[in-house]
């Protein structure tokens, strides 16, 4: 990345499009004002590269296949529930500018037409944020502006630039249902953030944050991810399992251990010295940790031992081991050993409980 390759937005950036699109609230999340206020995750792409090699290490799979047909299914259900943008039209990617101007809002890349037969199209991205998630989403691009099923599969050239081959297929695959979460995102209302304050735009659909690059990813598409993968996970191969999620299933426990352990991982390894001295201190790092990338916010705190563990209740939340397994990381950045966490849903409500992985004599 060289040095001009971003421009300086700096103040006023409350006018730009992309930040218009990403509203916070006071829950702490981030939502699509362009897709009914779906909520979303803004991550650097280099640590959302970091936290899908943690997860694929701990459960001993490639997970990019399934990343992609996630990636593929949740943008088609995202289209349809289109407003600001509109679905792409016509068999030229080149004329999709509608869609062009959603992937530069979600700092995905940018995209033209390669060359097109009736075997075979392909579609070359330029600058892709994450291999595998462009390819579905180009992928489900085409499928919605011809209305045919495509087999596709990506290759990475030289230059840094994605080749996303596709031909099709007449097999019948139902549209994406809606995915649920047994966690409630409640009403809130909307708020100031800070993120955008260091924002610089880049060139073909790229921006950053404090110089990293980031890009947008939706709460679907995790779920989705994450339903992908389950079915095939047999055990933790590698890192830690001090993990309970209260009323998942055996799948799901694993799907979730494993996510959580990666992005406390990548936590720890990134995140400055943590202080905590009281437990009202969590409101502060969780609003730095979580709420600034929109995934949630705490409502109450309440100190359940005398070595530092903390009941934390959540006004709001993305998705439980992706929030927990940050909070576990600056936990354990703020007192120097290993932590175990156990979140709890109850009524739809989040409470995710910090505390020693071993037991401390008072």
């Amino acid at each position: 990345m060289g040095f001009f390759d971003f421009l300086k937005v700096g103040k006023g950036h409350e006018d730009v499009p992309l930040v218009q699109r990403w509203v916070s609230t006071s829950d702490g999340l981030i939502r699509d004002s362009a897709r009914e206020m779906q909520p979303v995750w803004i991550i650097g792409t280099n640590y959302f590269e970091s936290w899908i090699q943690g997860v694929e290490e701990r459960t001993n799979q490639s997970l990019g296949r399934r990343l992609a047909h996630a990636a593929a299914e949740s943008e088609e259900y995202m289209l349809l529930k289109g407003k600001s943008y509109s679905m792409p039209k016509g068999g030229n990617p080149d004329t999709w500018n509608s869609l062009q101007n959603d992937w530069m809002s979600r700092g995905i890349g940018y995209f033209s037409s390669l060359d097109s037969s009736n075997e075979e199209k392909r579609i070359v991205v330029v600058k892709p944020a994450y291999g595998p998630i462009c390819a579905g989403f180009i992928a489900s691009a085409v499928e919605t502006s011809s209305n045919i099923r495509h087999r596709f599969r990506w290759s990475e050239s030289k230059d840094q630039s994605l080749i996303v081959s596709l031909s099709p297929d007449q097999s019948e695959v139902p549209p994406p249902r809606k995915m649920k979460t047994f966690w409630v995102d409640n009403e809130s209302e909307k708020c100031d953030s800070e993120l955008f304050e260091t924002l610089e735009i880049g060139h073909n659909g790229s921006w950053a944050i404090m110089g990293n690059r980031c890009m947008v990813i939706h709460r679907d598409l995790i779920l989705r991810f994450a339903e992908y993968c389950e079915p095939y996970l047999d055990e933790i191969h590698t890192g830690y399992d001090n993990y309970i999620f209260s009323g998942n299933s055996q799948d799901e426990n694993l799907m979730w251990t494993a996510m959580a352990d990666s992005i406390r991982k990548s936590t720890f390894e990134s995140a400055p010295h943590i202080l905590i001295s009281k437990p009202d201190d969590w409101k502060r790092v969780t609003s730095r940790h979580l709420s600034l990338h929109g995934l949630g916010n705490v409502s109450s705190v309440d100190a359940i031992d005398s070595h530092g563990g903390v009941k934390l209740s959540l006004s709001g939340c993305f998705h439980p081991a992706i929030s927990g397994g940050v909070l576990l990381a600056c936990w354990e950045r703020a007192y120097g050993r290993r932590g175990k966490l156990q979140c709890d849903i109850n009524s739809g409500a989040v409470s995710l409980f910090l505390s020693s992985s071993v037991a401390l004599v008072n």
